[in-house]
């Protein structure tokens, strides 16, 4: 019960109390309150567990019903060491019941500011590892770390850990670790941190193909380095390092990489490429691993070094890494027709043999002029084992454009200097010689070789001539038909004619077959006539014997009788 003096006067228990102090009555069983005494309310007590304690306060300085000498401003815990139930003093003020903390076999926990209980203040700043099996309270001043509990990190052989001392300490195998120095606790085994380390991040072994691989920096020196066909662990001064592609480099790599190499890209206004994230089915390339890019069969890839200041090139079918200081030489190809500049973009080159397309326009001398499609049978004339020789592919930025334009201007050139009518029955013959030249003794040479990359124009074919003036287009329509029908007129005379001689010829063929057959009747005939007449005779004589023998024979009886 806590009671209020109303003036001056003495207690139950013959202490002297002043107008408006409070106290306490404990004592069980019933109390009749003095005149002088004013019943203020009845306190409960507290029930204290050890999963639950109560945490106090006071505006005075006075000493608890435990003897102990508060001080005013002074916070401090009841627990079951103290009591199983408090009953709060007039002085003291419950701030609120604070619950235990457990910590398993298995957890940890780091406390701020720790209470020091001999001079009975925090030490602020400190730090302090409370590791289980243990149940505690929190003293008043103390915060708890991450206002969490830790598990214990546990290592498998493929874990480490990346820790960093924040101050000068030495550990348990008396090995000294200064504040900012880094180091790894590598698996199998169980980790838990002192207070002077912090963990970093939780490192893992990384497996690597043959063809795959990861880029390491060393922070240390800077160096940039790729690792490939093991399994890595980084070290404690190493860290996984991006490499940035251009932005088309990087579209044509992850077009490729999702397996739609015909993907035609598209771009905005500036010239950079708009990523479509259905057709790209939301790829994204991890840009610690080495980039890795397939060439065909048939094609080449050329690597610069920027480090080196020295490129290869690779050649197919094969499967490149790219190294962290190397990039791809980007071709920027002509394309169409007529041919239009940059229209291409890929990052690797087609050796052919293959066939290229072009219009071009020309101008006789008698001022006729034409359009007509060209098509080039063209390949790459090199040595694999030469670098120099397989450097100079690649030295034509643009070799579909610069060839087209070369042999166009060759043609334009011997077209300009013959009149329509000849250019058209000789345009073949022409533009092979205007194309690939002539030997010395005039004959026209086979093929067109560009040394400065190696390309070499196997044949030139000339496709639908036709004029660019809409009336002389009409006129050459107008005389081509007439050609035309000409042609087809003479071949069908031809044809008429070649018809009547077959015909005449068969008859003739048929008659005399005829009198052959009508003559070898006749023979057979005659030949029948003969055997007939051979047996009549042969049936007469036969008769005449046999009749004269007859005769004979009867004359012969007569004259007996």
């Amino acid at each position: 019960m806590k009671l209020k003096a109303i003036r001056n006067c003495k207690d139950s228990n013959g202490v002297a109390r002043k107008t408006g102090e409070e106290w306490l009555i404990r004592q069980v069983g019933s109390y009749l309150p003095q005149i002088d005494e004013e019943v203020v309310e009845l306190v409960e007590g507290y029930i204290i567990t050890e999963k639950k304690c109560l945490k106090l306060s006071t505006d005075i300085n006075f000493k608890d019903i435990y003897g102990i000498e508060r001080k005013a401003g002074d916070v401090w815990l009841v627990t079951i060491n103290m009591a199983q139930s408090h009953i709060p003093d007039v002085y003291e003020k419950v701030l609120k019941e604070v619950k235990a903390i457990t910590l398993s076999n298995r957890e940890y926990c780091v406390i701020l500011d720790p209470y020091n209980p001999k001079t009975r203040t925090n030490d602020f700043g400190k730090r302090e590892l409370r590791k289980g099996e243990a149940t505690f309270f929190l003293q008043p001043g103390e915060l708890l770390e991450g206002n969490t509990t830790f598990t214990v990190k546990v290592l498998t052989e493929d874990d480490a850990l990346l820790l960093q001392a924040v101050e000068d300490f030495q550990e348990s195998n008396d090995v000294k670790r200064k504040a900012g120095e880094k180091w790894l606790v590598i698996g199998p085994c169980e980790y838990i941190p002192p207070v002077e380390v912090q963990i970093i991040e939780q490192r893992k072994k990384i497996p690597l193909d043959e063809n795959e691989g990861i880029y390491v920096r060393n922070i240390k020196t800077g160096e940039v380095r790729m690792e490939t066909g093991n399994t890595y662990l980084l070290e404690a001064h190493e860290e996984l390092w991006e490499k940035e592609l251009p932005e088309l480099v990087e579209y044509l790599v992850t077009v490729q990489k999702i397996g739609l190499p015909n993907l035609i890209p598209k771009f905005d206004k500036l010239g950079r490429p708009i990523y479509d994230n259905s057709e790209f089915k939301g790829y994204k390339r991890d840009k610690t691993r080495v980039v890795t890019y397939r060439v065909p069969h048939n094609y080449a890839v050329q690597l610069y070094d920027f480090k080196l200041k020295n490129g290869r090139v690779i050649f197919g079918p094969s499967q490149l890494l790219l190294g962290p200081y190397e990039q791809f030489t980007l071709l920027s190809l002509s394309g169409g027709r007529p041919k239009k500049e940059n229209a291409i973009k890929s990052l690797s080159l087609h050796l052919g043999p293959s066939v290229m397309f072009d219009i071009v326009d020309i101008e006789t001398s008698d001022h006729a002029r034409l359009q007509f499609s060209l098509a080039y049978s063209w390949q790459f004339k090199y040595n694999k084992d030469d670098p120099k020789d397989c450097a100079k592919l690649f030295q034509v930025p643009d070799f579909v454009g610069d060839a087209c334009k070369s042999i166009a201007s060759r043609i334009r050139g011997a077209v300009s200097s013959v009149t329509f009518e000849d250019f058209h029955k000789r345009r073949k013959d022409l533009i092979q010689v205007a194309v690939f030249g002539t030997n010395p003794d005039g004959s026209p040479k086979e093929n067109l070789f560009f040394s400065a990359n190696n390309l070499q124009i196997n044949y030139v074919d000339v496709q639908n001539p036709e004029p660019i003036d809409p009336r002389m287009k009409e006129s050459l329509f107008k005389a081509q038909t007439l050609n035309i029908e000409i042609t087809t007129r003479t071949q069908e005379l031809n044809a008429n004619h070649h018809a009547m001689k077959l015909e005449q010829e068969s008859k003739g063929r048929l008659d005399i077959q005829k009198f052959n057959d009508q003559a070898q009747a006749e023979n057979a005939k005659k030949s029948l006539l003969l055997l007939k007449a051979e047996n009549e005779g042969i049936k007469l004589k036969g008769n005449a014997i046999a009749k004269a023998q007859a005769e004979a024979e009867a004359e012969l009886i007569q004259s007996k009788i």
